[in-house]
């Protein structure tokens, strides 16, 4: 056991946020448009850098694809791709409540596709072999260590978008909506506030309210980073800024985004993540790459892109 999954093991149940009802407090509801301006910019487009972040009104629906390909051993041939469960994310506008720094709470819904068996909020292990002299490391193909020697793992829960701690979305969703297995879907709702420069995600339940992510905190420079899980105590996961202004081009249209990376202390084992994060929008698409291995001896790349299909 890794010392980090030691120390994450406090951490998991925070994971993923759960529809849960809040009464109201005695507050107006805000402006369903921006804020005023936050105290910087960037290029000719940003005012406030909440506005990178899904809008905070009510009825906005968004559709994302999500394909998953694996590469032959050692190199880029491609061996298999498929196409995993659609994630649809719906804006249900402010809450009827502030957060205890006095913002307005906002919420959004997300419908995405789970194995029969990950139907819960279990916490449940990724299993990896650590990257060596001689590999890259990889995740064990079907999530069995049985076998395996000097296996490592880190925490995971079934979970959507953003709510996934450290930067192992990719294998984890593959492990979730394993292709083999017999599917349901589900819903989670999840709490958030966008003000100026900033957004966090809220837990909320029986009427307390607790911080658990900072998505970020300030204007988006290139190389800048901070601390994703910073609420909950994670010293683990910071977002690093390696583009600003970017164009890019989906289903769903034309945007300008920033392109930031999650990143992972201490996971001996080879994950990339990236997002794409367009203004006036939210998340436009998401890149993972990792390893994945059988025997513990050979080790294939797959990935995973998650890209914006549809909005309205």
């Amino acid at each position: 056991m890794t010392q980090r999954k030691k120390t994450s093991q406090r951490l998991a149940l925070a994971i993923l946020f759960l529809s849960i009802g809040m009464g109201s407090s005695a507050c107006n509801a805000p402006n369903s448009g921006p804020a005023t301006a936050g105290d910087k910019s960037f290029g000719a487009l940003a005012t406030n850098m909440a506005d990178y972040y899904y809008p905070t009104e009510e009825g906005h629906t968004y559709v994302y694809k999500n394909t998953i390909t694996e590469f032959s051993n050692g190199g880029n041939q491609v061996m298999r791709t498929y196409t995993a469960g659609t994630d649809t994310l719906r804006t249900l506008g402010y809450q009827g409540f502030n957060s205890p720094n006095g913002d307005p709470v906002y919420a959004f819904s997300v419908t995405y596709r789970v194995s029969a068996e990950r139907n819960n909020k279990d916490v449940f292990q990724l299993y990896y072999i650590p990257k060596g002299s001689s590999n890259n490391g990889g995740f064990i193909t079907g999530n069995d260590p049985s076998g395996f020697s000097n296996v490592q793992s880190v925490n995971a829960v079934s979970a959507a978008i953003d709510t996934i701690l450290y930067a192992v979305e990719g294998p984890a969703r593959d492990v979730i909506d394993a292709p083999s297995t017999s599917k349901v879907w589900r819903t989670d709702k999840i709490f958030y506030t966008a003000h100026q420069d900033h957004v966090n995600i809220w837990w909320v339940e029986n009427g307390a309210i607790r911080q658990t992510r900072l998505i970020w905190e300030q204007d988006f420079a290139k190389n800048d980073d901070w601390a994703y899980a910073a609420a909950v105590g994670d010293p683990y996961t910071t977002w690093v800024v390696k583009d600003v202004d970017a164009p890019l081009t989906t289903d769903a249209g034309n945007f300008t985004v920033a392109k930031i990376q999650a990143y992972t202390e201490n996971l001996n084992t080879s994950t990339t993540e990236y997002k794409w994060w367009g203004r006036n929008t939210g998340l436009v698409r998401q890149y993972d790459e990792w390893r994945v291995t059988s025997d513990g001896q050979n080790f294939r790349k797959k990935t995973k892109v998650r890209e914006l299909i549809s909005m309205n």
